[in-house]
């Protein structure tokens, strides 16, 4: 199941970049990752982290039973994620 990045963006990212905003040294990722109808979490959803510009990085994990991941970022910096 592919979701879109516009309903990554609104349902994982947002909540993550303000997780992460609150503590720069740490740049953990996380989020909970749901399908569009309805709202059930993905589990093992395959999340991917990407760069400013939309290039994957090799930073991937699966979501677990619940949906959620984690993953911590290179660097400091915006990222966005892609979920498949």
């Amino acid at each position: 199941m592919k979701t879109t990045r516009l309903t990554v963006i609104r349902q994982v990212l947002i909540p993550a970049l303000v997780l992460c905003s609150t503590s720069v040294g740490a740049q953990v990722i996380r989020g909970t990752v749901h399908g569009e109808g309805a709202r059930a979490p993905l589990r093992g959803a395959v999340v991917t982290l990407l760069d400013a510009s939309g290039n994957a990085s090799d930073r991937r994990v699966l979501t677990d039973i619940d949906g959620a991941f984690a993953m911590r970022a290179p660097s400091a910096g915006s990222w966005m994620i892609e979920v498949e």
